[in-house]
């Protein structure tokens, strides 16, 4: 009986609650600068998987220039991406220029990257889906 009650009662409870632990940690995790980075790496893989320029919006992206600039100057350090150049133009702020040769693409570490961040993207949303199954029963 009381393995029935362990088993049956107790275990959904402690999945739901290391669930929403797991969960909280995962957002926190994919902060604004991991998002954008992300962002990034999807739209050039993008247009190199699709032979066509590339067009970052930084509507969507919800950075400026100069902050678009700065991440693609550290994913060219990180030896993320390769086939763009930033530069600094006179009398502007740093990394505002950027210019594409043929098309921009991923490196193998940036390609790593993020593949690994996709899969943790598809298991936090299954993740977050199981949760919120499991809260229908509760």
């Amino acid at each position: 009986m009381l393995q029935f009650i362990l088993l049956n009662i107790c275990a959904p409870f402690i999945f739901v609650l290391l669930a929403n632990i797991f969960y909280s940690w995962s957002k926190i995790y994919f902060d604004r600068h991991a998002t954008n980075i992300y962002k990034i790496l999807k739209i050039i893989d993008n247009g190199y998987k699709n032979k066509q320029p590339i067009n970052f919006d930084l509507k969507s992206l919800n950075i400026t220039e100069h902050e678009l600039g700065l991440y693609l100057h550290n994913l060219i350090e990180a030896n993320y991406i390769e086939g763009i150049i930033v530069s600094k133009a006179l009398n502007q702020t740093y990394f505002e220029k950027y210019r594409f040769y043929q098309y921009a693409r991923l490196t193998l570490d940036g390609m790593l990257f993020y593949e690994s961040n996709t899969t943790i993207k598809r298991f936090c949303k299954n993740l977050k889906e199981t949760v919120e199954f499991m809260k229908l029963f509760n």
